[in-house]
């Protein structure tokens, strides 16, 4: 529901998303199904990423969420 009043009500094309390494796919398909840029950030086999006792990013993974999405940026900027 929260997603269809944002679809209605808010332009979602100039809003990227940025998700973790392993969101669903169905999860993916849905926001992109509702305009919302997507960027799917690849931990390329890393298992550095996250706390092994809970799911919050380590120093290392917050570093390379920033990486990627500084590329992204820089690559997507006009």
């Amino acid at each position: 529901m929260l997603l269809e009043y944002i679809k209605l009500n808010y332009n979602t094309k100039n809003t990227l998303l940025v998700l973790k390494p392993h969101t669903k796919r169905s999860v993916v398909d849905l926001l992109k199904s509702l305009d919302f840029n997507i960027l799917l950030l690849s931990d390329k086999g890393d298992d550095n990423w996250s706390f092994d006792y809970d799911h919050h990013w380590t120093y290392y993974g917050r570093e390379r969420a920033a990486s990627q999405v500084a590329s992204y940026i820089k690559s997507n900027m006009k």
